[in-house]
């Protein structure tokens, strides 16, 4: 029996062919409990949702009880390299370049 055969017996209640089982008076009062269906799935819902946000609360505290399991964390300390001295030949060369610069700029 494939799917088409399938679903063409499961079709054939009483409930999908009969016109006056059908509708939202049905739901309401007919055989189907639709109100029991949608407050059921409303619970489960509800519920998954709150166990998702009583885990995620609970979170710190559940890997501070494993702490000793999780290896500990290093901290990397990287210190800025100490400013390197500039002798006076450095210095005299900077000015000398930013000199011919200014005279270079200004020239058509």
């Amino acid at each position: 029996m494939d799917f088409v055969q399938f679903y063409a017996l499961a079709a054939k209640t009483e409930a999908l062919q009969d016109p006056a089982k059908r509708g939202l008076n049905n739901i309401v009062h007919g055989d189907f409990n639709g109100f029991l269906i949608a407050a059921t799935g409303l619970l489960i819902v509800f519920l998954a949702l709150t166990l998702i946000s009583v885990f995620i609360s609970l979170l710190p505290k559940i890997l501070d009880a494993l702490a000793f399991m999780l290896p500990a964390e290093h901290e990397h300390h990287s210190y800025a390299p100490a400013a390197r001295q500039t002798s006076d030949n450095e210095k005299i060369a900077a000015a000398v370049g930013f000199v011919l610069h200014e005279i270079h700029s200004k020239q058509p």
